[in-house]
């Protein structure tokens, strides 16, 4: 450092406030070029699931980049062209890549993995069943989409979906995380068979008094018939407080579990 006195007054001796910003400056901006422009990857880390592929992208490149480690490619490949290093995942596993170009050499880090998979790979329940998908290997945050929601609930804990049936039909469940989606269909039945007595038959004797035994009329609307859906957002409606009836004052007491299971006997009377 040059030494730097000050008079009296304050003032420097040797050298000017402005000499002394240059100078420091000459100093620090051609270490701030020489970062600015270094060799840089991008992703400096990359996911892929076997089998797939991806990109690693080069800036700053001086000269020519080439591959010039691969610490393990029985996992993954790689190749160096057009400022970009394409990588195909081949096996489980982590590898690290080295790319030199004409001044200095960077690492990123591979890693495979396996798809994320969904088991069962399909669901049949009955009306009020309930079961489990168990999700294994996800990659970043999990959803699940619902192609019909009337048909079947499902709702997300960790790397688990509980599915419950609610009127019989069918509905898709897509899980998703951030590479892969899978698929799960979900039937859903009357539980009435064989003579069994459909839950939903009790719940659902309340309505007989106006509209007949199961809905068959009884001088009020006939319910006997009506598509489950339609039926449940009837029932819903009431239940949720919308209009001043008699239908409001009945439907208030079910839960919706109950009201699914009434929508769905009198669908099948």
């Amino acid at each position: 450092m040059f030494p730097v006195k000050f008079d009296s007054k304050g003032e420097m001796e040797t050298m000017k406030r402005s000499h002394v910003i240059s100078w420091f400056a000459s100093l620090v901006l051609p270490l701030v070029a020489v970062a600015a422009h270094a060799l840089t990857l991008s992703p400096s880390s990359l996911t892929l699931m076997a089998g797939g592929s991806g990109t690693i992208g080069l800036s700053s490149v001086k000269g020519t980049a080439s591959l010039v480690g691969n610490s393990a490619p029985a996992v993954a490949s790689a190749t160096v062209a057009s400022n970009k290093v394409t990588v195909t995942a081949l096996a489980v596993g982590t590898t690290k890549l080295t790319v030199k170009d004409g001044k200095e050499t960077k690492t990123a880090t591979v890693t495979v993995k396996l798809p994320m998979t969904v088991a069962p790979p399909s669901l049949s329940l009955t009306v009020g069943q309930s079961a489990t998908l168990t999700i294994s290997g996800p990659t970043g945050a999990v959803q699940v989409s619902n192609s019909n929601p009337t048909v079947a609930g499902a709702t997300l804990s960790g790397t688990v979906v509980t599915v419950t049936g609610r009127v019989a039909g069918s509905a898709n469940l897509v899980i998703s995380d951030s590479t892969t989606k899978v698929t799960v269909q979900v039937t859903v039945t009357s539980v009435a068979s064989s003579g069994e007595i459909h839950p939903g038959r009790l719940l659902a004797s309340n309505c007989f008094q106006c509209h007949g035994t199961n809905g068959s009329s009884g001088g009020f609307d006939q319910l006997q018939g009506d598509s489950s859906a339609d039926l449940l957002e009837k029932l819903r409606r009431f239940a949720s407080g919308d209009g001043d009836s008699i239908m409001t004052a009945h439907a208030l007491g079910y839960t919706d579990e109950q009201l699914q299971l009434i929508a769905d006997f009198l669908s099948k009377q």
